[in-house]
């Protein structure tokens, strides 16, 4: 999850109104993304690339009460992560469902949830 200032999250909670962007990754490493590029529909061949499994955006989202200025399903693009000391820098050159492009860049800290199913299977 990415958000502006005006919101404020933990895992299990989100507060305020802000502009809200969320990528499910395909990651090996389970506590933060592994450096490098991330890709929606990344073929079998593409090694090297972590694949994107879902995102979206919302423009101007509450929380509170679910309304939103705009929001879209990011269906295509790619993620690229790099390690910044103790932060990260992302670049995003993605497009949504609506054909529109979503595209910037966040540097700075990062907290990372690990949302996998914790159920032992039997």
């Amino acid at each position: 999850r990415m958000v502006s200032l005006g919101i404020k999250t933990s895992k299990d909670t989100a507060i305020g109104t802000g502009n809200y962007i969320n990528f499910k990754l395909e990651s090996p490493n389970k506590l933060s993304p592994v450096p490098g590029i991330y890709k929606f529909k990344r073929k079998p061949t593409e090694l090297g690339i972590n694949k994107i499994i879902f995102g979206e955006f919302y423009d101007s989202l509450n929380f509170q009460t679910g309304q939103f200025v705009r929001g879209d399903t990011i269906t295509g693009g790619t993620l690229a992560f790099t390690k910044n000391g103790s932060g990260i820098i992302v670049t995003i050159d993605c497009t949504t469902q609506l054909g529109k492009a979503l595209k910037g860049t966040y540097a700075g800290d990062a907290t990372y949830y690990d949302f996998r199913d914790k159920k032992k299977k039997k």
